[in-house]
């Protein structure tokens, strides 16, 4: 995708990708992403075994919970 964009200019374009990559990285440098949306992985694994740690404590009454993890927004001005 990130190749299409720079082979078909397109200035009025808002492009958003998902995860920093070294890909996605060089593409918002060189202007063909507008921005990067990332989960960061140890949030997320933290998050993954609380929610495994609450649902062995509470099998005798299953529930229902949600867990909201927080993304990190990059843009060329702070990568």
């Amino acid at each position: 995708m990130i190749d299409a964009l720079r082979d078909t200019p397109q200035p009025q374009l808002v492009t958003v990708c998902h995860d920093l990559t070294d890909i996605t990285r060089q593409a918002l440098l060189d202007g063909s992403v507008t921005a990067v949306l990332s989960h960061p992985l140890p949030a997320m694994a933290r998050a993954l075994c609380d929610a495994m740690q609450l649902a062995l404590e509470s099998r005798s009454s299953p529930q229902r919970w949600q867990t909201l993890v927080p993304f990190e927004l990059f843009t060329a001005a702070n990568v």
